[in-house]
Parts: structure tokens; C-alpha cells; sequence
């Protein structure tokens, strides 16, 4: 009888270790702009931790990025960000391997540059789209496209990324 229950409880372990709950992405390089007169262009990394609640993913999100700005054409300041928010989205299917997450959320962005040295910080509302191609069912590479809309200035990313799930 002991048997039979450590059998069991061995079982119900793997089946509760099986399933997905975690997932980490990263990126460790991309591209942000944000499509103005002053030709911002930057690049950034990200990493964002996930929690599974069946279909709904709840995540947080980190990102920072170092550019520049082109003023007359000359004239070069640099620039950075730093973002931290709250994601929610849920994983479509399109095949066995490829999957489609788009997320939405809201957060903190603060943005610097080297000419003001007063750091101007803002709520600002993400929108994101990844796009992953799992090679098994722990690790996937894919594609992202974000936004982040705030009053100030909105910035949009583009990049590679690494998942894995645990």
C-alpha cells in the first residue's frame, strides 16, 4: 500500500511539473524610434516574467534603451528610457509550433537626455505583439513589436526574443 501511494504522489508530481506555469522572455538587443522630426533612433533590451493562469498570462516588463536624436541635422544629444509595466494577454495557437501573443497593459517610462538633465517621467499604456516559434515545449525564439503610449512621447520597439517556459 505505501507503494502504491509514493506511485501516486511520484505521478501527480510530474503531472503538475509537466504543465506550464512560468515563462521568462528576454531580448537582448532591438531597435526603438520614435517616428519624429528629431530622427530618435536607439537601441534596447528587455525582459519580461510571465505567470500562466490557463489561457490568461499575466506578466511583468522591463525594458531600457540608449539613442540619439539628430537636431539640424548636426547637432547629436543622446537619449534614453527606462520602462517597467503590467502586462495581461493570452497565446493563440496557429499551428503546433507557432504562437501569437498579444499583450496590453499600463506602467511607468521615464525618459533622459544629455542636454536636460531633469529626467521626465510618465504612465504610459503598452501594447505589444509577440510572435515565437517553440522548438519544444520549454524554449521558443521569436519576434516582437511594441508601443508605449504616454504624453510625452511614445516609442516604438522592434526586435528579436528568447522564451522560456518552466
Amino acid at each position: 500500500m505505501k507503494k502504491l501511494i509514493v506511485i501516486l504522489l511520484i505521478c501527480i508530481l510530474n503531472i503538475v511539473n509537466a504543465q506550464t506555469k512560468y515563462s521568462i522572455s528576454f531580448s537582448p538587443i532591438g531597435l526603438y524610434t520614435d517616428f519624429k522630426s528629431d530622427k530618435l533612433i536607439g537601441f534596447n533590451g528587455n525582459a519580461e516574467f510571465s505567470k500562466h493562469f490557463n489561457k490568461n498570462i499575466i506578466s511583468i516588463y522591463c525594458s531600457v534603451g540608449l539613442g540619439v536624436t539628430i537636431q539640424n541635422k548636426k547637432t547629436y544629444n543622446g537619449q534614453g528610457y527606462f520602462e517597467a509595466d503590467a502586462l495581461y494577454s493570452r497565446r493563440y495557437f496557429v499551428n503546433n509550433f507557432l504562437v501569437i501573443e498579444p499583450q496590453l497593459g499600463f506602467g511607468y517610462i521615464g525618459f533622459g537626455t544629455t542636454s536636460d538633465q531633469t529626467p521626465k517621467n510618465f504612465i504610459g499604456f503598452p501594447v505589444r505583439i509577440k510572435a515565437m516559434a517553440f522548438t519544444n515545449n520549454k524554449f521558443a525564439l521569436g519576434l516582437y513589436t511594441g508601443s508605449n503610449f504616454n504624453s510625452y512621447k511614445s516609442i516604438y520597439s522592434l526586435g528579436t526574443l528568447f522564451n522560456f517556459n518552466f
